[in-house]
């Protein structure tokens, strides 16, 4: 109950605080370049899975803009923008609309933390759909992913993660895709359970990181219910990066009268999707290498042209510039029923971001704050202390020989008396309180 309180409270505390999440800008601009594409004909280019039927041209695939802001207790994150359509049969707006608004309460329980958000965010279901599509290597979703696990969907969800290396994500969504509000009485259900040992939501996680995470949605619409369940797995070992990860959703019709079902009868989904890679880090960014495969079933029980794999192979270089990558790439897609169809595309692309947020090399940063060090400072002290004490020790004995030879003249003893006291005065002086001054301070500092 402390927690739940601390929760809903932390909208207020944080705007008490003198620094409570002053806004940053957010900014992603992502521009395709199609350099050679086989399917150019208008009237012979048929509509496929992952063939967004560009010619050779110019595009933008994603503008969007935004703001964010964070503190000890409080985050929230508000982008707008516009998205070219994935594919030839993907229904998607292109004019500039919400793409996400999230506000999000934290709370730390120990050494864990749980936070609470609401509003427009991504449903918690596989991998490539909870990272960024600005670190995605190809900047296109896999196919197999893109048709079979959701999206951004309006609703809550708790997020309790374990010092352990335990994630535990629960939401409740609208159902649908629509963000501003629900038209039915259907809900979408989702969590996901994860462990890693580092975050690997990230373009280049550090070496050694690894997770691996299981995922389920129900989603009960007006034309339609579907259920989805998933797993997906990553690995860095050095400079080799592994990914993979499956769906199997079952898509139910409903008895309605208010709207269309997308299928007519029961129908099986299957999404598979693998890729490797190999990174190169960089004082900034670096140089990331790879291939996907990613397989789509759209209905498993029928060999149609809705079965099709498609192959990426290319490269990114990361941070080229502060904020700007640049990649270029070979795309294969391959139907693996019915009709053989060639609309393969070579394709360049380049990105402009805000934040930069750089995946610098970890050792450099290390490197940096060592280069001052304590001996350089403490050296030169030493030796100037010592050097200057011995040498007023060794000339004081020098006028004590000619004290010495004076008396051994026969004159008046008053003659040696007066500069023996003369000389011995001076030579006290000289020795006791300036040598034991100066010694005892050059060590003490030390």
């Amino acid at each position: 109950m402390t927690t739940l309180v601390a929760l809903l409270l932390s909208p207020i505390a944080a705007a008490q605080d003198a620094s409570a999440g002053m806004p940053e800008p957010t900014l992603q601009l992502q521009t395709w370049v199609t350099a050679f594409d086989q399917d150019q004909d208008p009237t012979a280019d048929p509509n496929g899975y992952g063939d967004p039927e560009h010619d050779v041209g110019i595009g933008i695939a994603r503008a969007r803009v935004g703001m964010t802001g964070e503190t000890d207790t409080l985050s929230y994150d508000i982008t707008v923008g516009t998205t070219s359509p994935y594919d030839g049969l993907t229904v998607t707006e292109t004019d500039v609309a919400i793409i996400g608004a999230i506000l999000t309460g934290k709370s730390a329980i120990g050494d864990n933390e749980l936070r609470l958000s609401v509003g427009a965010q991504r449903i918690p279901f596989g991998r490539e759909r909870l990272l960024s599509s600005k670190d995605l290597l190809f900047q296109e979703r896999a196919v197999g992913v893109q048709w079979t696990a959701p999206g951004y969907q309006a609703g809550a969800m708790a997020d309790f993660e374990l010092d352990m290396g335990l994630r535990i994500r629960a939401g409740v969504f609208n159902g649908g895709e629509g963000l501003y509000g629900d038209n039915n009485d259907g809900l979408t259900i989702a969590g996901r359970l994860e462990w890693a040992n580092g975050d690997h939501y990230t373009r280049m996680p550090k070496a050694g990181t690894m997770g691996f995470a299981a995922s389920v949605y129900q989603d009960t619409g007006l034309a339609t219910n579907s259920l989805g369940i998933g797993g997906d797995l990553f690995a860095r070992f050095g400079p080799l990066l592994i990914s993979a990860e499956g769906t199997s959703t079952s898509i139910n019709p409903t008895n309605n009268t208010i709207d269309l079902p997308t299928v007519l009868t029961q129908t099986s989904r299957l999404g598979v999707t693998a890729q490797v890679s190999v990174v190169s880090d960089m004082d900034r960014g670096g140089i990331e290498f790879g291939g996907r495969f990613s397989m789509l079933d759209d209905n498993s029980a029928i060999k149609d042209n809705g079965d099709v794999g498609i192959v990426h192979a290319g490269l990114t270089r990361w941070d080229i510039q502060p904020g700007l990558d640049l990649g270029a790439g070979f795309i294969h897609r391959e139907e693996l029923g019915g009709r053989a169809l060639g609309n393969d595309t070579m394709r360049l692309w380049a990105q402009v971001r805000w934040p930069i947020n750089s995946d610098a090399p970890e050792a450099d940063v290390a490197a940096a704050p060592a280069a001052p060090t304590v001996p350089a400072e403490t050296a030169p002290v030493e030796p100037a202390a010592p050097e200057p004490t011995p040498e007023p020790a060794v000339e004081p004995p020098a006028p004590a020989e000619p004290a010495a030879e004076a008396p051994a003249a026969t004159e008046a003893p008053e003659a040696p008396e007066a500069p023996a006291d003369e000389g011995s005065a001076p030579a006290d002086e000289a020795e006791t309180p300036e040598n034991p001054a100066e010694e005892p301070e050059a060590p003490a500092p030390e």
